[in-house]
């Protein structure tokens, strides 16, 4: 379900759906949480006084605290443009696996002498950056 979260005053008596067992008064600022299924189709609608949806906000935040994600290092320019012809490297070995014809008795041979290639790639581009995600996974080709 796709939130849509917005301010607005209570037209109407409603109760807070944090934890407080108070009521929202008419005429008095309710955020309003519209919940709306892929389809675009409105399932839920609930409010909250603008102060619980901030400690709700802040519950949250404290269930899930702070991770800090590792900088990138920073690279020289000879550095990144060793890199990109390396990554460049790469893509023309896949392209080359991909063109070869499967019928061809020596077809296994080639592939394994190609992918000799690219993990001598990997080796070299660990120094520089490491070694790109989509070159693990397989994703490319």
């Amino acid at each position: 379900m796709i939130p849509q979260v917005s301010m607005s005053w209570a037209s109407k008596v409603t109760k807070c759906r944090y934890n407080c067992d108070k009521a929202i008064e008419t005429a008095t600022p309710v955020i309003t949480v519209f919940f709306r299924n892929k389809d675009k189709t409105w399932t839920a609608k609930h409010g909250y006084h603008p102060a619980c949806w901030i400690q709700n906000g802040l519950d949250h935040l404290k269930n899930n605290p702070f991770v800090m994600i590792p900088e990138k290092p920073i690279l020289s320019d000879e550095d990144k443009k060793t890199r990109h012809q390396i990554i460049r490297k790469h893509a023309s070995l896949k392209q080359r696996i991909g063109k070869l014809d499967n019928d061809n008795p020596k077809y296994h041979i080639l592939v394994a002498k190609i992918e000799a290639q690219i993990a001598q790639l990997m080796v070299n581009i660990m120094s520089l950056g490491g070694v790109p995600t989509k070159w693990l996974n397989g994703k490319n080709r």
